[in-house]
């Protein structure tokens, strides 16, 4: 319980896990307004056509809804919400380029979370890429990257989401930041920055 009297995140996560359908209902009343946060975050610089907060926390939403079976806590709950929403963005990514025939990415931009300098621009596609690539090394260092790039959170917001201390929230942006810009100026991704 939190505070107020009213079921925490967690535990209304552990009442849907024991099959209280209603409680799903609960988490998105209890988590609307983190979720439409994160969601500003997250289309905060990047231009993705006329995708909205509210639409895409509702997109997410259906991606995610009967799905907590296996959601342990709130941080938990936070993470697959971002990735739930970074799917929806690549998604109409994807079909804005399809109708424009190769035209029209979709423009991540970099410079703002503090990966790299000014005019650090790329197509969503190829971040989505080496983000995969990254997760396949360590799902840690791609989370921290995901909510910082994606999301727009600051390092005490990823360590709290992560249960994991600041300080090594840090690190593992500074190792992740010089893993991944590596990458993307590397072999196979020459295109380099659009800007």
């Amino acid at each position: 319980m939190s505070v107020s009297g009213e079921p925490d995140l967690t535990v209304l996560l552990g009442r849907v896990r024991a099959g209280d359908a209603a409680a799903a209902d609960d988490v998105v009343q209890l988590a609307y307004a983190e979720l439409h946060r994160l969601a500003q975050g997250m289309l905060a610089g990047n231009r993705i056509g006329v995708l909205q907060p509210t639409s895409l926390v509702h997109e997410a939403w259906i991606k995610l809804n009967g799905k907590f079976g296996d959601v342990q806590d709130r941080a938990h709950f936070f993470r697959l919400a971002a990735r739930a929403m970074r799917q929806v963005m690549i998604d109409v990514a994807r079909a804005a380029k399809s109708e424009k025939r190769g035209g029209g990415q979709t423009i991540v931009t970099l410079s703002a979370s503090g990966i790299a300098g000014e005019h650090e621009d790329y197509e969503i596609g190829t971040l989505v890429e080496v983000l995969r690539r990254l997760r396949e090394l360590n799902e840690r260092h791609a989370d921290v990257i995901e909510l910082r790039v994606m999301a727009s959170l600051g390092f005490a917001e990823i360590a709290e989401l992560l249960g994991v201390s600041k300080s090594t929230v840090h690190s593992d942006f500074q190792f992740a930041r010089a893993w991944l810009l590596d990458e993307l100026i590397g072999e196979g991704f020459d295109d380099g920055p659009t800007a």
